[in-house]
This record gives structure tokens, sequence and C-alpha cells, in this order.
């Protein structure tokens, strides 16, 4: 069950699929939700 936790940059993903995120010129995937956003707006 998904649950609004009330932060807008915290996301879900209901069934098979992940998140893509970047570091530099790596990427990762992830099936965690909580985003932030830095300094720079990224």
């Amino acid at each position: 069950n998904l649950q609004s936790t009330g932060k807008t940059t915290d996301m879900a993903i209901q069934g098979d699929g992940f998140f893509v995120v970047a570091n530099g010129s790596s990427q990762y995937y992830t099936r965690a939700g909580n985003f932030d956003v830095d300094a720079d707006g990224n």
C-alpha cells in the first residue's frame, strides 16, 4: 500500500520498476523514492 508522506520529493513505484539516479557519469538503480533537491536545484 502506498502512503503519502506529505513531502513533494518523495515518490513511489507500484509494481515492477526502478528509479535511475546519477552521480557524475555513473547511473544507479534504486527502489527507494526518498529524493532531495541539492543547492543547485538538482
